[in-house]
């Protein structure tokens, strides 16, 4: 009520189906207010309705005034639920108290294979009540607090099952044996599984294939041997109680072992003792090794021999001499004392200077393969520091790069990441307590810049997802790429 009526000591409220309030459907009085909510009690409005409202003023429960004017109102119809992805939906408007969810193998809902009440708007898909790989019908029905329909139902969406998962195959992580262990993540409906080992990536070739009723095999020494340094490719498929294939893993491939050479030696440049310690990598299909000392790098001339069981050995004394540089590899043997392998790649012993730095990588205008190169020097006696200058000009006015180092190397670190296609001017200096010796100058240039066509994303493309594929055309003998992205087109903040 807007304006109160004076003497009145309530209203009476008259609601009728009728504009000319001829069919009265429900009374009810507001006493000492203006205001009042509908009554609990009263017949319950139906949605998609209008009806029509009048005030009485009453004064001792008898009339009192005019009756006010006619004033209308509509309650909207129900919005049904709006199906999404099975089973989810949005709530029908205004939200029903509950939702009856139906599932069907036809679209007339003559084969019901699911009806069941639901609080609130998405439901699990249970697979223990439907079929792997199979097509159905489903709707949304909105429920009242009594159980009664609340308006009408939704509309009806088809979906279809998600196949019998597959087994998941457990990728091994390096080079395998000869004998290698296969396992996987298995499927709750199979009753046993079959693995199968190929040549091929088709599995066309099998080698080796088993029932089991576990997660995981071994590779039988009965089966077809493997070699070594060769890669096979292995599958699982979930069988079930007869047999009958349920579904099938990816293709999965592993390495075996190989046999290679010995890497890994150090020192390969300068030494800073005169009786260097030789290590490399251990491998631990070879039983001993065969280290050689020589003056050229085809060790024509062997100055020391030795055969160690180790992965080190030190050159005794008198045997290497100040100032030169040696040559040396390592031969990876048997148990019978014959090469696996052959020897590996030679490697380089600078030996200690009394009155010189020799340079001995990048020089003589070489071009360099990245912007981060390793600078290689030899040891001066009497000393374990190094002052490192590079710069642009051959005087070094402007020094780029001015760094006291221990060591005989120095990588270009990521901060001071060095210019394609440019040449640079680099020497050591080192200082005992009687001198201060220079290197002489070493040179190098920068590879140049390869040019890249990017395919996507389009410059100023608009996007919608927040993890885009970047993609370019590859660049003959680049094996890998770095991608920067930056707010602002000149990347001084990337």
């Amino acid at each position: 009520i807007i304006n109160a009526i004076t003497g009145a000591t309530g209203y009476r409220i008259t609601i009728s189906t009728e504009s000319d309030m001829s069919a009265e459907m429900y009374q009810f009085d507001i006493i000492n207010s203006l205001t009042a909510g509908y009554p609990g009690d009263g017949p319950r409005l139906r949605y998609g309705t209008s009806y029509y409202i009048s005030a009485q003023g009453l004064a001792e429960d008898n009339p009192h005034g005019i009756i006010s004017s006619i004033v209308a109102i509509f309650i909207p119809n129900i919005t049904p639920p709006v199906l999404g992805q099975a089973f989810s939906w949005e709530a029908s408007k205004p939200p029903a108290d509950n939702y009856e969810l139906s599932v069907s193998l036809v679209e007339d809902f003559s084969a019901l294979v699911i009806q069941t009440p639901v609080q609130g708007t998405s439901a699990p898909i249970n697979m223990d009540e439907l079929e792997f790989n199979k097509g159905y019908y489903w709707k949304v029905q909105g429920l009242d607090a009594e159980a009664n329909p609340f308006g009408n139902p939704s509309n009806i969406l088809f979906f279809k099952t998600q196949a019998v998962p597959a087994p998941a195959l457990n990728a091994h992580s390096g080079e395998v044996s000869l004998k290698p262990e296969f396992s996987w993540t298995g499927v709750e409906m199979a009753a046993t599984y079959l693995i199968v080992v190929a040549t091929d990536g088709g599995m066309e070739n099998i080698l080796w294939q088993e029932n089991t009723g576990n997660s995981s095999s071994v590779y039988p020494e009965s089966a077809t041997l493997l070699e070594f340094a060769d890669t096979y490719y292995w599958r699982v498929s979930a069988l079930d109680e007869n047999d009958i294939l349920l579904s099938y893993s990816t293709i999965g491939s592993f390495a075996t072992k190989s046999l290679y050479p010995v890497i890994g030696l150090k020192p390969d440049g300068g030494t800073e003792t005169m009786t260097p310690i030789l290590q490399w990598e251990v491998n631990d299909k070879i039983s001993s090794y065969l280290v050689q000392v020589g003056e050229d790098a085809e060790l024509s001339t062997s100055l020391f021999t030795e055969q160690v069981d180790g992965n080190s050995i030190q050159v005794d004394e008198k045997i290497l001499y100040s100032g030169k540089s040696y040559y040396w590899n390592v031969d990876g043997l048997n148990e019978n004392g014959e090469s696996l392998a052959g020897p590996s790649k030679s490697a380089l012993i600078v030996m200690p200077s009394t009155d010189n730095i020799p340079l001995i990588s990048p020089i003589e205008k070489v071009e360099v393969d990245n912007l981060n190169p390793l600078l290689k020097w030899g040891s001066l006696l009497g000393t374990s520091s190094y002052t490192i200058k590079l710069s642009k000009d051959s005087g070094f006015e402007s020094n780029l790069i001015e760094e006291i180092v221990s060591g005989t190397d120095y990588a270009i670190p990521e901060s001071n990441r060095l210019q394609n296609s440019t040449a640079y001017f680099w020497q050591a200096e080192g200082a005992t307590e009687e001198k201060v010796v220079t290197s002489s100058l070493g040179n190098f240039t920068t590879p140049t810049s390869a040019s890249l066509t990017i395919q996507k994303l389009e410059d100023e493309e608009s996007i919608s997802i927040s993890n885009p594929i970047f993609s370019w055309d590859a660049v003959e003998g680049v094996s890998s790429y770095s991608i920067r992205f930056a707010d602002n087109s000149d990347f001084s903040d990337s």
